[in-house]
């Protein structure tokens, strides 16, 4: 877990699709530093980035020359295509938390920023969230351009679609160039098929992609997690023990 890594004084590179919530960047960046102050922690995401006050502020610009003064590294997919983490030594793992806001490929493409040949350790959600528009789910092209021109609240989509420069005359006569639709169309069935499909999508990306892949089912993780939540509950107890039970508890320890 990210917990144990960084007792043992590792450094660790975090990305996650989302900035709200429990393991968003910002939940990750509070419950690391409650448990971890001395550490060096940042949490880049679409709002520090451009708070001029925040550290993260022109952090992508320069990424390769201040990375290596943090010890935990945590960013939303506002790093967006083209960044490259070139450095060398630095971490000693990447962690995905993935719930599914961003396709299977766009959380891939997070995973493979540090270019540094180091383990990779994800969650990923068995299905997605971001549908299309949130409300549109057919993985049929066609059926999402009938959905988008029968539905009032996608009407907004037609309008953002009409081609530049397009003849106003034929558009009053109903005769729109459909590219940019069945285009738009096209992908958005895409990214719900990935919606769909994220966990196994995201395995079978990353095992064309060349990577060795070990799997950990969620059991197995629930089963981690009582263990815990019960040694924690044991430890919580030590004080209610005679001396005799308490050298016995350290014994079992």
């Amino acid at each position: 877990t990210i917990e144990k890594c960084l007792e043992r004084g590792e450094r660790l590179y975090i990305t996650t699709d989302s900035k709200s919530g429990t393991f968003s960047s910002y939940g990750l960046e509070k419950e690391i530093r409650e448990k971890f102050p001395t550490l060096k922690v940042i949490c880049v995401n679409a709002t520090t980035s451009q708070d001029s006050n925040h550290p993260a502020h022109n952090f992508v610009e320069r990424i390769n020359s201040v990375i290596t003064q943090y010890d935990v590294v945590i960013c939303s997919p506002s790093i967006g295509s083209g960044v490259s983490i070139d450095v060398k030594g630095h971490f000693h793992k990447v962690f995905g938390i993935f719930n599914g806001v961003i396709p299977d490929w766009e959380a891939r493409q997070g995973l493979a920023r540090v270019r540094d040949p180091i383990e990779r350790h994800i969650w990923c959600a068995t299905l997605g969230m971001g549908w299309v528009r949130k409300t549109i789910r057919s993985t049929n092209y066609k059926d999402i351009v009938k959905i988008v021109m029968e539905r009032t609240e996608h009407t907004a989509v037609l309008a953002e679609l009409i081609a530049p420069n397009a003849d106003v005359e034929a558009i009053l006569e109903g005769n729109i160039n459909p590219a940019h639709l069945k285009c738009w169309a096209r992908m958005a069935a895409e990214v719900n098929y990935s919606m769909r499909h994220y966990r196994q999508l995201m395995y079978y990306g990353l095992q064309s992609e060349g990577f060795d892949i070990e799997t950990i089912s969620d059991e197995e993780i629930y089963r981690e997690r009582d263990q815990i939540s019960s040694d924690l509950q044991a430890l919580s107890n030590v004080s209610n023990l005679n001396e005799e039970q308490k050298i016995n508890f350290k014994q079992l320890d």
